[in-house]
């Protein structure tokens, strides 16, 4: 067992030390946020731009679930150069929305959150729908409950048509996933995919942590 944690240790600190090496940004999305596009009155929405994503993740995390509305991805959006902070950072605060992602690309994700849980695009999802987007590239340490598109999806949500390919997700804990970390009660994942590196101490898989 000794050698089994030794073993599991050293592969975590070899991922750790590969992915650092790529030099993460320094910068965050979240001070580029622009949320000019969003009004209270109205139930549909469409977002273009990496900065205007970057106001719904601000949106969401001041307690914006978006609950009954809908957000349309109508362009192809590149994250490089920026870390991202995920749309819903922790478990009180999910997002419930829509997003039809129209078979749009977003690329070159970077997370680097060590110390905090549901980490990914999305961090975590309660009763919300996700379908049709591809995530292409995604360079993501955190402590647990962690994937390129959704860190957890929760209670009556669904995935549809979504892939992440490129992926590189770390984690130190559980419930770490190439597309979901955790993907819980009454939810789930169709036609979708991940391909990449997958790496934590417990509950891991290529598409999904624990199901």
């Amino acid at each position: 067992m000794r050698k089994q944690l030794h073993l599991l240790l050293f592969v975590f600190l070899a991922s750790i030390t590969s992915m650092q090496a790529q030099t993460y940004p320094t910068t965050e999305w979240s001070d580029l946020a622009d949320t000019s596009w969003f009004d209270a009155d109205l139930d549909e929405f469409s977002i273009t731009t990496p900065e205007a994503l970057a106001g719904l993740a601000e949106l969401v995390n001041e307690g914006n679930t978006f609950e009954g509305k809908t957000i349309t991805i109508d362009e192809a959006i590149d994250l490089d150069g920026n870390l991202w902070t995920p749309i819903g950072d922790a478990i009180a605060i999910p997002f419930s929305g829509t997003v039809e992602g129209n078979e749009n690309t977003i690329s070159n994700l970077w997370i680097d959150l060590p110390s905090q849980s549901v980490a990914g695009l999305f961090g975590q999802v309660t009763g919300g729908t996700l379908s049709d987007i591809t995530i292409d590239t995604s360079n993501i340490v955190a402590a647990d409950t962690a994937g390129t598109l959704v860190g957890n999806i929760s209670t009556g949500s669904s995935i549809d048509n979504c892939h992440a390919k490129n992926v590189d997700v770390s984690s130190i804990g559980e419930n770490t996933g190439g597309l979901v970390g955790g993907l819980l009660t009454d939810s789930s994942i169709a036609n979708s995919s991940s391909s990449g590196d997958v790496v934590g101490v417990n509950q891991i898989g290529g598409l999904a942590g624990t199901v």
